[in-house]
Protein backbone atom coordinates (compact mmCIF):
# COMPACT_ATOMS: atom_id res chain seq x y z
CA UNK A 1 0.00 0.00 0.00
CA UNK A 2 0.94 3.43 -0.10
CA UNK A 3 0.69 4.47 3.58
CA UNK A 4 3.61 6.77 4.10
CA UNK A 5 5.63 5.99 1.00
CA UNK A 6 5.46 9.60 -0.18
CA UNK A 7 7.49 10.51 2.75
CA UNK A 8 9.80 7.34 2.51
CA UNK A 9 10.07 6.46 -1.23
CA UNK A 10 13.75 7.36 -1.43
CA UNK A 11 14.83 4.61 0.97
CA UNK A 12 12.15 2.54 0.25
CA UNK A 13 12.74 1.71 -3.40
CA UNK A 14 16.35 1.88 -3.01
CA UNK A 15 15.87 -0.78 -0.30
CA UNK A 16 13.18 -2.77 -1.52
CA UNK A 17 14.26 -3.88 -5.35
CA UNK A 18 10.93 -6.33 -5.27
CA UNK A 19 9.62 -7.12 -8.38
CA UNK A 20 6.21 -8.51 -7.85
CA UNK A 21 3.77 -8.55 -5.13
CA UNK A 22 1.84 -11.52 -5.25
CA UNK A 23 1.45 -14.62 -3.07
CA UNK A 24 0.30 -17.43 -5.25
CA UNK A 25 1.60 -20.73 -5.59
CA UNK A 26 2.79 -23.41 -8.63
CA UNK A 27 1.55 -23.11 -11.88
CA UNK A 28 -0.69 -25.75 -12.80
CA UNK A 29 -2.82 -22.67 -15.51
CA UNK A 30 -5.78 -22.47 -13.33
CA UNK A 31 -6.86 -18.77 -12.43
CA UNK A 32 -9.77 -17.25 -11.45
CA UNK A 33 -12.33 -14.83 -12.55
CA UNK A 34 -11.96 -11.07 -13.35
CA UNK A 35 -8.60 -10.45 -14.42
CA UNK A 36 -8.48 -7.26 -15.52
CA UNK A 37 -4.61 -6.80 -16.21
CA UNK A 38 -4.13 -10.22 -18.51
CA UNK A 39 -5.09 -8.42 -22.01
CA UNK A 40 -2.86 -5.18 -20.99
CA UNK A 41 0.45 -7.35 -20.85
CA UNK A 42 1.09 -7.54 -24.84
CA UNK A 43 0.28 -3.58 -25.73
CA UNK A 44 2.57 -3.01 -23.28
CA UNK A 45 5.40 -5.05 -23.97
CA UNK A 46 7.13 -3.54 -27.22
CA UNK A 47 6.96 -0.24 -25.43
CA UNK A 48 8.36 -1.26 -22.21
CA UNK A 49 11.90 -3.33 -24.01
CA UNK A 50 12.44 0.29 -25.72
CA UNK A 51 12.35 1.91 -22.51
CA UNK A 52 14.42 -0.43 -20.77
CA UNK A 53 17.22 -0.55 -23.31
CA UNK A 54 16.94 3.39 -24.19
CA UNK A 55 17.31 3.94 -19.91
CA UNK A 56 14.30 6.02 -20.13
CA UNK A 57 13.50 5.13 -16.23
CA UNK A 58 12.51 7.41 -13.68
CA UNK A 59 13.58 7.68 -10.43
CA UNK A 60 12.21 7.92 -6.15
CA UNK A 61 14.11 11.44 -6.04
CA UNK A 62 11.22 13.04 -7.41
CA UNK A 63 10.11 13.39 -3.98
CA UNK A 64 13.13 14.80 -2.78
CA UNK A 65 12.82 18.44 -4.34
CA UNK A 66 10.74 21.32 -2.21
CA UNK A 67 8.21 22.67 -4.81
CA UNK A 68 7.35 21.81 -7.86
CA UNK A 69 7.10 18.90 -10.82
CA UNK A 70 9.96 16.02 -10.36
CA UNK A 71 10.33 12.47 -12.50
CA UNK A 72 12.24 9.65 -12.89
CA UNK A 73 12.91 5.66 -12.80
CA UNK A 74 14.29 2.51 -11.70
CA UNK A 75 15.18 0.32 -14.63
CA UNK A 76 16.57 -3.41 -13.69
CA UNK A 77 16.47 -6.77 -14.77
CA UNK A 78 16.17 -9.63 -12.69
CA UNK A 79 17.21 -12.88 -12.59
CA UNK A 80 14.81 -15.10 -9.68
CA UNK A 81 15.08 -19.01 -9.26
CA UNK A 82 11.74 -19.23 -7.38
CA UNK A 83 8.96 -16.55 -8.69
CA UNK A 84 6.14 -18.25 -7.40
CA UNK A 85 7.65 -19.03 -4.13
CA UNK A 86 6.67 -22.36 -3.46
CA UNK A 87 8.49 -25.82 -2.89
CA UNK A 88 8.12 -26.43 -6.61
CA UNK A 89 10.49 -24.17 -7.96
CA UNK A 90 10.15 -21.91 -11.52
CA UNK A 91 12.75 -19.60 -12.44
CA UNK A 92 12.93 -16.81 -15.02
CA UNK A 93 14.32 -13.39 -16.06
CA UNK A 94 12.22 -10.53 -15.02
CA UNK A 95 12.49 -7.26 -17.36
CA UNK A 96 10.83 -4.42 -14.87
CA UNK A 97 10.71 -0.50 -15.14
CA UNK A 98 9.25 1.75 -12.19
CA UNK A 99 8.20 5.34 -13.62
CA UNK A 100 7.26 8.08 -10.73
CA UNK A 101 6.25 11.56 -11.14
CA UNK A 102 5.40 13.81 -8.24
CA UNK A 103 4.51 17.58 -7.26
CA UNK A 104 5.25 19.28 -4.17
CA UNK A 105 3.17 22.65 -4.00
CA UNK A 106 3.75 25.16 -1.11
CA UNK A 107 0.64 27.65 -0.23
CA UNK A 108 2.31 29.60 2.24
CA UNK A 109 1.76 27.47 5.46
CA UNK A 110 0.50 24.92 3.87
CA UNK A 111 1.68 21.86 1.66
CA UNK A 112 0.55 20.03 -1.31
CA UNK A 113 1.88 16.44 -2.43
CA UNK A 114 0.62 14.55 -5.39
CA UNK A 115 2.52 11.32 -6.63
CA UNK A 116 2.46 7.94 -9.39
CA UNK A 117 4.59 5.09 -9.14
CA UNK A 118 4.52 2.61 -11.36
CA UNK A 119 5.64 -0.61 -12.30
CA UNK A 120 5.78 -2.62 -15.35
CA UNK A 121 7.01 -6.44 -15.07
CA UNK A 122 8.24 -8.74 -18.17
CA UNK A 123 8.73 -12.35 -17.58
CA UNK A 124 10.71 -14.25 -20.25
CA UNK A 125 9.12 -17.34 -19.94
CA UNK A 126 6.01 -16.90 -17.87
CA UNK A 127 4.36 -14.84 -19.92
CA UNK A 128 0.60 -14.70 -17.39
CA UNK A 129 3.11 -13.48 -14.42
CA UNK A 130 3.47 -9.92 -16.60
CA UNK A 131 1.74 -7.57 -14.43
CA UNK A 132 1.40 -3.73 -14.44
CA UNK A 133 1.25 -1.96 -11.04
CA UNK A 134 -0.15 1.57 -10.49
CA UNK A 135 -0.11 3.60 -7.13
CA UNK A 136 -1.04 7.62 -6.58
CA UNK A 137 -1.35 9.56 -3.97
CA UNK A 138 -2.06 13.12 -2.79
CA UNK A 139 -1.78 14.36 0.83
CA UNK A 140 -2.34 18.16 2.01
CA UNK A 141 -0.83 18.98 4.92
CA UNK A 142 -2.40 22.28 6.81
CA UNK A 143 -0.96 24.42 9.35
CA UNK A 144 -4.21 25.85 10.70
CA UNK A 145 -1.87 27.55 14.12
CA UNK A 146 0.86 27.81 15.50
CA UNK A 147 -0.56 24.24 17.79
CA UNK A 148 -3.43 23.23 15.74
CA UNK A 149 -2.00 21.38 12.37
CA UNK A 150 -4.13 18.66 9.96
CA UNK A 151 -3.19 16.61 7.54
CA UNK A 152 -5.89 14.96 4.85
CA UNK A 153 -4.78 11.78 2.30
CA UNK A 154 -5.72 9.93 -0.12
CA UNK A 155 -4.20 6.90 -1.39
CA UNK A 156 -5.26 4.13 -4.76
CA UNK A 157 -3.45 0.84 -5.54
CA UNK A 158 -4.06 -1.31 -8.47
CA UNK A 159 -1.35 -4.12 -8.32
CA UNK A 160 -0.26 -7.53 -7.62
CA UNK A 161 0.93 -8.93 -4.26
CA UNK A 162 4.36 -10.03 -3.73
CA UNK A 163 4.74 -14.06 -3.15
CA UNK A 164 5.56 -14.57 -0.17
CA UNK A 165 5.04 -11.60 2.24
CA UNK A 166 2.17 -13.38 4.30
CA UNK A 167 0.96 -16.41 5.14
CA UNK A 168 -1.12 -17.87 2.34
CA UNK A 169 0.48 -20.48 -0.56
CA UNK A 170 -1.91 -21.24 -3.33
CA UNK A 171 -1.91 -24.09 -5.91
CA UNK A 172 -3.10 -24.22 -9.19
CA UNK A 173 -2.41 -21.05 -10.89
CA UNK A 174 -0.30 -19.46 -13.56
CA UNK A 175 -0.64 -15.56 -12.22
CA UNK A 176 -0.51 -13.68 -9.08
CA UNK A 177 -2.80 -12.47 -7.36
CA UNK A 178 -4.46 -8.98 -8.64
CA UNK A 179 -5.85 -6.21 -6.36
CA UNK A 180 -7.29 -2.70 -5.54
CA UNK A 181 -7.15 -0.84 -2.24
CA UNK A 182 -7.83 2.87 -1.66
CA UNK A 183 -7.12 4.18 1.58
CA UNK A 184 -8.71 7.74 2.79
CA UNK A 185 -6.36 9.18 5.99
CA UNK A 186 -7.51 11.84 8.29
CA UNK A 187 -5.10 13.39 11.08
CA UNK A 188 -4.85 16.08 13.28
CA UNK A 189 -2.31 17.45 16.07
CA UNK A 190 -2.80 19.99 18.56
CA UNK A 191 0.94 20.70 20.01
CA UNK A 192 4.00 20.35 17.84
CA UNK A 193 7.03 17.92 18.53
CA UNK A 194 8.51 20.52 20.46
CA UNK A 195 5.91 21.04 23.11
CA UNK A 196 5.37 20.27 26.42
CA UNK A 197 2.54 18.03 25.32
CA UNK A 198 0.91 16.88 22.40
CA UNK A 199 -2.46 15.08 21.41
CA UNK A 200 -2.81 13.28 18.18
CA UNK A 201 -5.69 11.94 16.40
CA UNK A 202 -6.00 9.56 13.34
CA UNK A 203 -8.14 7.84 11.67
CA UNK A 204 -8.15 5.89 8.35
CA UNK A 205 -10.06 3.40 6.13
CA UNK A 206 -9.39 1.64 3.60
CA UNK A 207 -11.04 -0.97 1.31
CA UNK A 208 -9.32 -4.16 -0.73
CA UNK A 209 -11.17 -5.12 -3.51
CA UNK A 210 -9.29 -9.07 -4.98
CA UNK A 211 -9.99 -9.97 -8.64
CA UNK A 212 -8.34 -13.20 -9.56
CA UNK A 213 -7.41 -16.46 -7.75
CA UNK A 214 -10.23 -17.25 -6.19
CA UNK A 215 -9.65 -14.61 -3.33
CA UNK A 216 -12.78 -12.45 -3.25
CA UNK A 217 -12.83 -14.18 0.32
CA UNK A 218 -10.70 -12.00 1.16
CA UNK A 219 -12.24 -8.56 0.22
CA UNK A 220 -12.60 -6.56 3.02
CA UNK A 221 -13.18 -2.88 4.80
CA UNK A 222 -11.37 -1.01 8.01
CA UNK A 223 -11.81 1.78 9.98
CA UNK A 224 -8.99 2.13 12.41
CA UNK A 225 -8.53 5.01 14.74
CA UNK A 226 -5.66 6.12 16.77
CA UNK A 227 -5.17 8.45 19.74
CA UNK A 228 -1.91 9.29 21.06
CA UNK A 229 -0.63 11.51 24.03
CA UNK A 230 2.70 12.99 24.15
CA UNK A 231 4.21 14.00 27.28
CA UNK A 232 8.03 15.55 27.35
CA UNK A 233 9.90 14.27 30.25
CA UNK A 234 13.46 15.14 29.05
CA UNK A 235 14.63 17.68 26.30
CA UNK A 236 15.06 14.75 23.85
CA UNK A 237 12.59 12.42 25.72
CA UNK A 238 8.55 12.01 25.47
CA UNK A 239 6.73 9.95 27.07
CA UNK A 240 3.77 7.78 24.80
CA UNK A 241 0.74 6.52 25.48
CA UNK A 242 -1.71 5.56 22.88
CA UNK A 243 -5.09 3.81 22.51
CA UNK A 244 -5.51 2.19 18.91
CA UNK A 245 -8.94 0.75 17.47
CA UNK A 246 -9.34 -1.29 14.37
CA UNK A 247 -12.87 -2.83 12.53
CA UNK A 248 -11.87 -5.15 10.12
CA UNK A 249 -14.79 -6.34 8.16
CA UNK A 250 -15.62 -9.23 5.47
CA UNK A 251 -17.10 -8.05 2.26
CA UNK A 252 -17.47 -11.11 0.41
CA UNK A 253 -17.09 -13.96 3.32
CA UNK A 254 -17.01 -17.42 1.41
CA UNK A 255 -17.06 -20.27 4.00
CA UNK A 256 -15.26 -18.46 6.55
CA UNK A 257 -15.82 -15.00 8.00
CA UNK A 258 -12.76 -13.50 8.96
CA UNK A 259 -14.29 -10.18 10.34
CA UNK A 260 -12.71 -8.82 13.98
CA UNK A 261 -12.39 -5.98 15.79
CA UNK A 262 -9.03 -5.06 17.60
CA UNK A 263 -8.11 -2.46 20.51
CA UNK A 264 -4.78 -2.30 21.60
CA UNK A 265 -3.54 -0.04 24.80
CA UNK A 266 0.22 0.89 24.58
CA UNK A 267 2.57 3.05 26.21
CA UNK A 268 6.27 4.07 25.65
CA UNK A 269 8.50 6.56 25.05
CA UNK A 270 10.36 8.45 22.00
CA UNK A 271 13.90 10.24 22.33
CA UNK A 272 16.67 11.36 21.01
CA UNK A 273 19.45 10.62 23.30
CA UNK A 274 22.33 11.79 21.27
CA UNK A 275 22.98 12.94 17.70
CA UNK A 276 23.65 9.33 17.21
CA UNK A 277 20.51 7.40 18.87
CA UNK A 278 17.16 8.19 18.08
CA UNK A 279 13.65 6.21 18.03
CA UNK A 280 10.57 5.53 19.68
CA UNK A 281 9.57 2.65 22.48
CA UNK A 282 5.64 1.42 22.69
CA UNK A 283 4.38 -1.76 24.42
CA UNK A 284 1.12 -2.93 25.92
CA UNK A 285 -2.01 -5.05 25.75
CA UNK A 286 -3.75 -5.83 22.68
CA UNK A 287 -7.42 -7.98 22.34
CA UNK A 288 -8.80 -9.05 19.17
CA UNK A 289 -12.59 -10.78 18.78
CA UNK A 290 -13.21 -12.62 15.61
CA UNK A 291 -17.06 -12.51 14.29
CA UNK A 292 -16.99 -16.05 13.69
CA UNK A 293 -17.68 -17.62 16.99
CA UNK A 294 -15.23 -20.68 15.56
CA UNK A 295 -12.31 -18.43 15.19
CA UNK A 296 -10.47 -18.24 18.53
CA UNK A 297 -10.19 -14.74 20.09
CA UNK A 298 -6.81 -13.76 20.72
CA UNK A 299 -5.23 -11.52 23.42
CA UNK A 300 -1.73 -10.48 24.81
CA UNK A 301 1.60 -8.53 24.73
CA UNK A 302 2.02 -6.14 21.98
CA UNK A 303 4.63 -4.06 21.00
CA UNK A 304 6.50 -1.94 18.55
CA UNK A 305 10.02 -0.41 18.12
CA UNK A 306 11.86 1.81 16.01
CA UNK A 307 16.00 2.55 16.50
CA UNK A 308 17.95 4.51 14.62
CA UNK A 309 21.49 4.45 15.10
CA UNK A 310 24.36 6.87 13.43
CA UNK A 311 27.54 5.42 14.39
CA UNK A 312 29.04 8.03 11.99
CA UNK A 313 28.27 10.61 9.33
CA UNK A 314 28.98 8.01 6.66
CA UNK A 315 26.38 5.23 7.73
CA UNK A 316 23.18 4.49 9.59
CA UNK A 317 22.14 1.44 11.60
CA UNK A 318 18.20 1.04 11.48
CA UNK A 319 16.65 -1.84 13.63
CA UNK A 320 12.61 -2.63 14.02
CA UNK A 321 10.43 -5.29 15.64
CA UNK A 322 6.65 -6.25 16.68
CA UNK A 323 4.08 -8.28 17.57
CA UNK A 324 0.75 -7.78 16.86
CA UNK A 325 -2.13 -9.83 15.28
CA UNK A 326 -2.16 -9.80 11.39
CA UNK A 327 -4.58 -10.31 8.91
CA UNK A 328 -5.33 -13.82 8.27
CA UNK A 329 -4.49 -14.66 4.20
CA UNK A 330 -5.69 -18.30 4.03
CA UNK A 331 -8.97 -19.34 3.88
CA UNK A 332 -8.88 -21.52 7.57
CA UNK A 333 -10.76 -20.95 11.40
CA UNK A 334 -7.43 -19.59 12.78
CA UNK A 335 -6.25 -16.13 14.04
CA UNK A 336 -2.75 -14.98 13.05
CA UNK A 337 -0.19 -13.31 15.44
CA UNK A 338 3.01 -12.04 13.85
CA UNK A 339 6.29 -10.95 15.54
CA UNK A 340 8.67 -9.29 12.90
CA UNK A 341 12.05 -7.90 13.60
CA UNK A 342 14.44 -6.18 11.13
CA UNK A 343 18.09 -4.50 10.75
CA UNK A 344 19.57 -2.54 7.94
CA UNK A 345 22.75 -0.99 7.55
CA UNK A 346 23.64 1.34 5.24
CA UNK A 347 27.13 3.26 4.28
CA UNK A 348 28.52 5.91 2.06
CA UNK A 349 31.91 3.85 0.71
CA UNK A 350 33.24 6.67 -1.26
CA UNK A 351 31.52 10.18 -1.89
CA UNK A 352 29.54 8.05 -5.04
CA UNK A 353 29.30 4.73 -3.83
CA UNK A 354 27.09 3.26 -1.39
CA UNK A 355 26.45 -0.51 0.23
CA UNK A 356 23.28 -1.27 1.92
CA UNK A 357 22.34 -4.44 3.65
CA UNK A 358 19.23 -5.79 5.57
CA UNK A 359 17.87 -8.80 7.62
CA UNK A 360 14.38 -9.64 8.15
CA UNK A 361 12.43 -12.51 10.31
CA UNK A 362 9.24 -12.66 10.41
CA UNK A 363 7.45 -15.74 12.45
CA UNK A 364 3.72 -16.42 12.00
CA UNK A 365 1.96 -17.89 15.04
CA UNK A 366 -1.98 -19.92 14.27
CA UNK A 367 -4.49 -20.49 16.48
CA UNK A 368 -7.46 -23.05 15.65
CA UNK A 369 -7.70 -26.56 16.71
CA UNK A 370 -6.05 -28.32 13.22
CA UNK A 371 -5.11 -25.04 11.56
CA UNK A 372 -2.86 -24.45 14.21
CA UNK A 373 0.73 -23.97 12.65
CA UNK A 374 3.85 -22.02 12.80
CA UNK A 375 6.04 -20.59 10.11
CA UNK A 376 9.66 -18.59 10.15
CA UNK A 377 10.34 -16.56 7.12
CA UNK A 378 13.97 -15.20 6.84
CA UNK A 379 15.06 -12.73 4.48
CA UNK A 380 18.61 -11.20 3.42
CA UNK A 381 19.55 -8.24 1.03
CA UNK A 382 22.83 -6.92 -0.22
CA UNK A 383 23.34 -4.24 -2.57
CA UNK A 384 26.06 -1.82 -3.76
CA UNK A 385 25.40 1.54 -5.74
CA UNK A 386 27.82 3.67 -7.66
CA UNK A 387 26.02 7.69 -9.08
CA UNK A 388 27.86 7.80 -12.19
CA UNK A 389 26.35 10.83 -13.04
CA UNK A 390 24.44 13.62 -10.81
CA UNK A 391 21.21 12.02 -12.25
CA UNK A 392 21.64 8.33 -12.87
CA UNK A 393 22.99 5.68 -10.31
CA UNK A 394 23.77 1.86 -11.16
CA UNK A 395 23.40 -0.89 -9.26
CA UNK A 396 23.61 -4.17 -8.10
CA UNK A 397 21.79 -6.43 -5.54
CA UNK A 398 21.20 -10.06 -3.80
CA UNK A 399 18.62 -11.49 -2.00
CA UNK A 400 17.95 -14.73 -0.26
CA UNK A 401 14.71 -15.42 1.04
CA UNK A 402 13.68 -18.82 3.03
CA UNK A 403 10.67 -20.24 4.75
CA UNK A 404 9.97 -22.91 7.23
CA UNK A 405 7.09 -24.56 8.76
CA UNK A 406 5.08 -27.11 10.27
CA UNK A 407 3.81 -28.03 6.76
CA UNK A 408 5.93 -28.97 4.18
CA UNK A 409 4.33 -27.37 1.49
CA UNK A 410 4.61 -24.05 2.82
CA UNK A 411 8.63 -24.33 2.49
CA UNK A 412 10.89 -23.09 0.02
CA UNK A 413 14.04 -20.92 -0.55
CA UNK A 414 14.40 -18.16 -2.75
CA UNK A 415 17.13 -16.42 -4.86
CA UNK A 416 17.26 -13.01 -6.82
CA UNK A 417 19.75 -11.34 -8.53
CA UNK A 418 19.16 -7.79 -9.52
CA UNK A 419 21.43 -5.03 -11.86
CA UNK A 420 19.71 -2.06 -12.70
CA UNK A 421 19.61 1.81 -13.38
CA UNK A 422 18.07 4.49 -11.80
CA UNK A 423 17.67 8.36 -13.35
CA UNK A 424 16.22 11.25 -11.68
CA UNK A 425 15.43 14.72 -13.28
CA UNK A 426 13.40 18.01 -11.13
Amino acid sequence: MLSKQIAKVINAQKAKQVTHQSATQAPLHVSGHKNKHKNKHAAFNSAMITLFLSGAVLSPTVYAQTEGFAFGADSKIIFDDNIFRVNDEQSDTIFQVSPIAGYVGLYGKHKLTVGYEGEYAIFSDNSDVNYNNHKAKAELNLSLTAKWSAKLGLQYADQVEEPGINNQVLTGVSEFNEFDTARFNFETAYGTSASIGQVVFKYGKQTFDYSNNFQEFRDRTSDDITGTFFWRVAPKSRMIFEVRTADVKSDNAIGVNQSFDQISYLTGVTWEATAKTEGSLRVGYQDTQFDNPLVADLDGLSYFVDVDYKPDTDSIITIALSRAVRDNAELVLAGLETTDFSVSWKNQLRSRMALQAKYIYRKDDFGGGSNKRSDDTHRARLSVSYAALNYLDVYAAAEYMTRSSDTVIREFDNSRFTIGVEIAFD
